[in-house]
């Protein structure tokens, strides 16, 4: 694009995040499949701004502590179990 200096860069994406929808519990909720086909169709447009794109693997407990306090990692991964969310960590 004229006038736009890019940067090199990585994108980590995961064919998951489509089935994330959080507007099914909470109307209007921006996180939903069609904002990531809209990001990815405006990228698209663009050669990706020349990133590399890559699928994001299963983080572990201790890379998901480096960075969330342990009581965080275990209310999502209750509200997993129990058929909330979709996250999972790789032990």
């Amino acid at each position: 694009m004229p006038g736009i200096e890019r940067m090199s860069g990585l994108l980590f994406e995961h064919p998951s995040s489509r089935e994330h929808d959080a507007s099914r519990h909470l109307p209007g909720h921006p996180e939903r499949p069609e904002r990531i086909e809209a990001v990815d169709a405006a990228l698209a447009a663009v050669n990706w701004l020349d990133w590399e794109r890559r699928v994001a693997p299963a983080a572990t407990r201790s890379e998901l502590e480096a960075v969330h306090a342990p009581a965080l990692i275990d209310r999502v991964e209750r509200l997993s179990e129990g058929g909330g969310g979709g996250a999972r960590c790789a032990r």
